[in-house]
């Protein structure tokens, strides 16, 4: 059973790099739920403006990454830029970042998060 927090409750809620070559995305058209993972550990989520759920340690604040229930049906309709991204996609299971398009995916994905759900996440991008 996920634990669920509300963002009083993390600690300096922050995404450190992401590897490229082990972060995955997948979307799993049967329940039609994206999800991104730049790590896999124990993790809470956190709703986000019953949106999407942000993985965290609820101890550290660290984002291992995030999900998105109803992505095709009802998210990416509301965020055309997802939209054009989610479209330009060849094939969306298992995606590694290491391919561009996933990796504008995930890029598009924080902006929103910060720019418009989550103002205090701070995400780490290499140079």
């Amino acid at each position: 059973m996920a634990v669920k927090l509300n963002r009083a409750n993390i600690p300096d809620l922050h995404m450190p790099p992401v590897d490229p070559n082990t972060a995955v995305i997948d979307y799993d058209a049967a329940t039609d739920t994206l999800f991104f993972r730049r790590a896999v550990a124990p993790a809470a989520s956190l709703n986000i403006d019953g949106e999407l759920w942000l993985r965290v340690n609820p101890d550290s604040g660290e984002v291992y990454g995030f999900e998105v229930e109803a992505f095709a049906n009802d998210f990416i309709k509301r965020h055309r830029d997802i939209l054009r991204i989610w479209k330009r996609l060849p094939d969306r299971s298992n995606l590694r970042l290491a391919e561009p398009e996933a990796r504008h995916l995930v890029d598009a994905m924080w902006r929103l998060l910060r720019d418009r759900r989550v103002p205090e996440l701070r995400v780490t991008t290499p140079e």
